[in-house]
């Protein structure tokens, strides 16, 4: 009679046997048990599954860390390979041609950048724009003059630096809507061709 009331309410079911070291559990207690088990395996395999529900959205410190400093030791990526692209500069952002990747957001993208010496006048000093002679259009990435830091959240310490910048369009006031986010290690050096690039449409 019991187990009949326990099968038709099986929340309000307390087992005689749980805590008898001699004694097996019951049957409802050992299904429960297989469900458990049943299903905590079958979230590990959809985590494992990176295209179900999983996404790249790393933190900058963790861009630093985990992805730029191992590609300028010339070390293996053990995390998520990202692309080296050339041309990122060369044309229209809305023109380059991407890897379509489940990782990542729509128009969105993470590419390593090998930058050529991009100082004009004064060696060591970063343009704040760089030109773009497109097909469609001409127009060019404008950025701020200074780079922001990037800070460990466990130490606190500046461990890299980072620099927004906006596509705009010539002869428009108003940004395209395509940003770019560079990324550099803090090596204490005046020029780095080796740079991460989060590129991001509107």
């Amino acid at each position: 009679k019991d187990l009949a009331i326990a099968l038709e309410i099986p929340h309000m079911h307390y087992c005689v046997y749980k805590y008898d070291e001699i004694k097996p559990l019951c049957s409802i207690c050992l299904a429960s048990s297989f469900t458990r088990r049943e299903k905590k395996m079958s979230m590990v395999e959809k985590y494992n599954e990176k295209e179900v529900g999983f996404r790249f959205h790393p933190r900058d410190q963790e861009l630093i860390r985990y992805y730029l400093e191992p590609k300028v030791a010339k070390k293996q990526n053990k995390y998520v390979e990202l692309e080296d692209k050339t041309d990122i500069y060369a044309k229209e952002p809305w023109r380059l041609t991407h890897t379509k990747s489940d990782l990542f957001e729509p128009n969105e993208w993470y590419y390593f950048v090998t930058h050529d010496q991009v100082s004009e006048n004064v060696t060591g000093k970063l343009r704040n724009s760089r030109k773009v002679k497109g097909e469609t259009c001409e127009g060019c990435w404008k950025a701020p003059k200074k780079l922001r830091d990037v800070v460990s959240k466990d130490t606190r310490e500046v461990i890299g630096k980072k620099r927004s910048l906006s596509f705009y369009v010539k002869g428009e006031s108003k940004s395209s809507g395509w940003t770019m986010t560079e990324y550099y290690l803090l090596d204490g050096g005046s020029f780095q061709n080796q740079v991460l690039c989060h590129l991001k449409g509107p």
